[in-house]
């Protein structure tokens, strides 16, 4: 009888202080149980063991899971005061559902206390504590984002945006909802009387339509109940306001199922503009026509009048202008309220909202080693090799002298991949380290100047010796042409760690040159060491067109005569060259042989893949990293090296044929544009990092 292995279940840990029956902790758990993953809470109640008994509690619990595996920890809302021992139990993987700052909630939303009193101070310092203790922190919108990024100092690479969503009972009683009342319109609001839901807004907007026929419905209690019914009476009553108590989750749909309209928040401070409620989301479930106040955060997920109703925060007059417009157009109001289901059902599910999370979690945390900082939007994304494009990705520079690079090499064990282009030995350390630490973070080297190296020291037995223990330590060897996995062969490196992907540059920086400039130029761009000006030199002075070159010093020798036909450029950027690829009627790129000691080994890849993004076609001397990428006169031309004649005989012929020109030129931007960008680098790039 033949044993059948049982798949793996996926478990997921929730920890803290948190409510089971609060909506964010539903949704949670249900998404994740949708997801098939198994539950385990470790939770206790602050009310039934308040101050240090929590603690001991929590410790006590923690202690019995902590030989469990889990595939995600997480600390619930609100859990910044429980962070730090759930770090102690679990380790440096903590998933923080931040949700709000306790800073903002306590001091500059409902000004509990001031800003500079003791309790004040000790919610900024569980802000940042329970922020930096944790793997990942979540929040509910990108205005909330901002602020944890600006106020608390959180790395943006750190937070998840998770939106609040609603459970999945509010989805299920949104299937058969009542029509509008024939003899009186119930216009409902629930939630905390807290001064972010600006429910005096209610209050003065309901006294404004007390003669329409119009009755509310406020349910709730807390902090500002006594402030709201004081200024009933200031108001002479309102009555047609009924005001009751919370009640339970299934009780409160009853009572939302009898609304005709559902309000939001109406709040005027900071942190009203950066949330969107739990009640807008459910009651969008529901299907029930919703208003609430114009803020950037509802505008991450509603459109006014596609999906919601928005009116200015704070305003009773406006808001009761809107709910007068709603009730004179019932009908578009609902077709509103079902625009908002739709979009709820689409995107806001609990399993559509933690599938998103469990991605985004469960990839891998990923570091790009760089010489230089990136980041320049002016600029094009090549040189990112793909880190831009890549989920959970942050860009690490390096730093010289010794102590900063012992600094990198215990920071980059924390990774589960790293992605460089070089830096040997400090790659061949931190896969020592990981292995001696038993961590898995995996090196991934890009190979731009390997094949190069291996023929420069061909002769120095102890140099080849310590390439191939670098490289052989290495996870993966990511290969731009077949020439350099062929050499990696031949070097003694299994095949097992080698993967053939196509180079990739910026598919929109050089695409938008136009053609406002006369094409009179010959255009030659490139620094690398291994470009052959001299036999370019040799050719202007064949031709008399006009060639500009961009290079770098070092690339002109000093004793070389330059033609007066050649106007020299000094390491433009790269906008400079953009403009000059206007000028271009045919780009030239002469290199030495594949043979030569220096030099990337595919020297020219990056400007020639630019120059035919840029609509100019390409004449280049022989590399064998060109047949992997293009065919020979349909997408290039391409002439033997050194060859001065026949290089200047071929420039010739396509200046004089502009059919040629257009042909080459068409076919080989087609090319580039739908195979070698850095967004196609990037997902083959992934893909290799999702198999380790």
């Amino acid at each position: 009888m033949q044993n059948s292995k049982k798949p793996k279940i996926k478990r997921v840990l929730f920890f803290g202080i948190f409510d089971p029956k609060y909506s964010r902790s539903r949704v949670l758990r249900e998404g994740f149980e949708a997801l098939g993953y198994e539950v385990v809470t470790c939770q206790t109640n602050p009310k039934e063991n308040p101050g240090l008994r929590k603690y001991n509690v929590l410790w006590k619990k923690g202690r019995a899971l902590r030989a469990e595996q889990f595939d995600h920890v997480f600390v619930l809302f609100p859990g910044h005061t429980v962070v730090w021992l759930a770090r102690i139990l679990f380790g440096n993987r903590i998933i923080f559902d931040a949700f709000v700052s306790l800073y903002d909630s306590n001091v500059c939303d409902r000004a509990l206390y001031t800003s500079f009193s003791p309790r004040a101070i000790k919610d900024r310092f569980l802000d940042s504590i329970s922020c930096t203790l944790s793997h990942y922190v979540l929040v509910d919108t990108k205005e909330n984002k901002s602020y944890f990024v600006e106020k608390i100092g959180v790395s943006e690479n750190k937070i998840i945006v998770v939106p609040v969503g609603a459970g999945t009972k509010w989805f299920t009683a949104g299937e058969n909802i009542e029509s509008l009342h024939g003899d009186q319109l119930i216009v409902g609001f629930y939630g905390s009387y807290i001064p972010l839901h600006g429910i005096s807004t209610i209050v003065r907007a309901a006294h404004l339509l007390a003669e329409e026929r119009i009755f509310f419905r406020i349910i709730g209690g807390g902090q500002e109940y006594d402030k709201v019914k004081a200024l009933v009476k200031k108001l002479g009553g309102v009555p047609n306001i009924e005001f009751i108590k919370s009640m339970p989750r299934d009780e409160l749909i009853k009572n939302i199922r009898e609304m005709d309209i559902c309000l939001g928040i109406f709040g005027e401070t900071e942190k009203a503009s950066r949330v969107i409620p739990n009640k807008v989301y459910e009651c969008a479930a529901f299907g029930k026509p919703i208003i609430t106040a114009d803020t950037p955060a509802i505008r991450e997920v509603f459109t006014n009048k596609e999906n919601i109703l928005l009116t200015e925060a704070g305003s009773a007059n406006e808001l009761a202008k809107t709910i007068r417009d709603c009730i004179a157009d019932y009908g578009r109001a609902t077709r509103t309220a079902s625009r908002a289901r739709n979009l709820m059902l689409k995107s806001y599910t609990p399993e559509k909202i933690v599938r998103n999370l469990d991605e985004k979690i469960s990839a891998k945390k990923v570091a790009f080693l760089f010489s230089k900082a990136r980041g320049d939007k002016s600029e094009p994304d090549t040189s990112f090799r793909g880190a831009n494009h890549i989920p959970n990705a942050e860009i690490i520079v390096v730093e010289r002298g010794v102590i900063k690079t012992l600094k990198i090499i215990f920071k980059l064990i924390r990774y589960d991949v790293v992605v460089a282009s070089d830096y040997f030995t400090i790659g061949y350390i931190v896969t020592f380290l990981s292995r001696l630490l038993r961590k898995k973070t995996y090196w991934i080297f890009i190979a731009m100047h390997s094949s190069t190296l291996m023929r420069k020291h061909s002769k120095h037995t102890i140099r080849i010796y310590l390439l191939k223990m670098f490289w052989k330590s290495f996870a993966r060897i990511i290969c731009l042409s077949r020439a350099q996995y062929k050499d990696f062969e031949d070097f003694g490196v299994s095949p097992e760690k080698l993967e053939f992907i196509h180079f990739g540059i910026d598919k929109d920086f050089y695409t938008n040159t136009t053609d406002k400039h006369k094409r009179e130029n010959i255009v030659s761009v490139g620094r690398d060491s291994a470009r052959d000006y001299k036999t370019l030199f040799k050719v202007a002075d064949k031709i008399k067109h006009k060639f500009v070159i961009v290079s770098a010093h070092k690339n002109i020798p000093d004793n070389i005569q330059i033609p007066e036909n050649v106007s020299l450029k000094y390491n433009l950027p790269a906008s400079g060259v953009r403009k000059i690829y206007e000028t271009a009627r045919i780009a030239v790129v002469a290199v030495e042989d594949d043979n030569f000691f220096y030099g990337s080994d595919c020297s020219g890849q990056t400007v020639i893949l630019d120059a035919m993004s840029a609509g100019v076609p390409v004449i280049v001397t022989k590399r064998a990293w060109i047949r992997d990428y293009f065919i020979p006169n349909k997408d290039i031309v391409v002439v033997s090296c050194g060859d001065a004649e026949v290089l200047a005989t071929e420039i010739k012929k396509l200046w004089n044929s502009s059919d040629e020109r257009a042909h080459i030129a068409s076919s080989a931007k087609h090319k580039v544009l739908d195979m070698y960008t850095t967004e196609k680098f990037a997902n083959k790039l992934n893909s290799v990092i999702t198999t380790l």
